[in-house]
């Protein structure tokens, strides 16, 4: 997998959004919330990156719970996520606009895209946080993850990193605070997926119950 570069000083808080059924998922807003409450004490903005095919209505959604700007891709290859183009456009765009702080949800999306990107960037990464907030002084995550089915707890940190990913689980930050007042900024960009090989493939769901741990 080849590492990027960036091309400026990474800056900035993003969240990238998921979609099911054609709106956002709650855990999208609640990352854009909590994105929210850490960027007002270090000055960052927070951009939300929305990839799909018809989602640019849903950016007025974003806004009220945090978002100061969404950047949103559409193509119809993006209807449907695919580990690949969705990498694609994200690598390109986090070349062009590089991230400080990036907020995936623990979901199959997130898993698939969050371990990728940071590898590609040379990031720090935390997955499955179920406490997650930013060391200021440090400027790095600190994420506290369940173990051992939730017996216990590993503390983590991206110190060191230039750059930080992280993976979190519903209900980290709470229920998101609506201010109807906010408005933000809507930013197009183009997807560049001629030279894309699909090989991963998504071909039907399988039953499967996972056993318990003999702990």
């Amino acid at each position: 997998m080849t590492r990027l570069t960036f091309s400026d000083e990474p800056r900035d808080f993003w969240v990238v959004a998921e979609t099911k059924a054609g709106a956002l998922t709650p855990l999208t807003k609640e990352l854009v919330y909590g994105a929210r409450t850490t960027a007002d004490m270090m000055g960052f903005y927070v951009k939300v990156a929305l990839l799909g095919s018809g989602v640019a209505d849903l950016a007025n959604e974003l806004y009220p719970v945090g978002a100061d700007r969404v950047i949103v891709a559409e193509d119809d290859r993006l209807a449907e996520f695919n580990v690949e183009t969705w990498l694609k456009v994200l690598s390109d765009l986090f070349v062009a606009q590089p991230p400080e702080f990036v907020l995936f949800g623990a979901t199959p999306i997130g898993t698939a895209l969050a371990p990728r990107l940071a590898q590609r960037f040379g990031a720090g990464f935390i997955a499955n946080c179920v406490m997650l907030k930013v060391d200021d002084f440090d400027r790095c995550f600190i994420g506290r993850r369940a173990a051992f089915g939730g017996e216990y707890f590993d503390v983590l940190t991206t110190a060191g990193a230039r750059s930080h990913f992280a993976t979190v689980r519903p209900d980290t930050f709470g229920e998101p605070y609506l201010d109807h007042s906010r408005y933000g900024e809507v930013e197009t960009v183009s997807v560049e997926l001629a030279d894309v090989q699909v090989r991963v493939k998504t071909i039907g769901p399988v039953d499967y119950t996972l056993p318990k741990p003999k702990l």
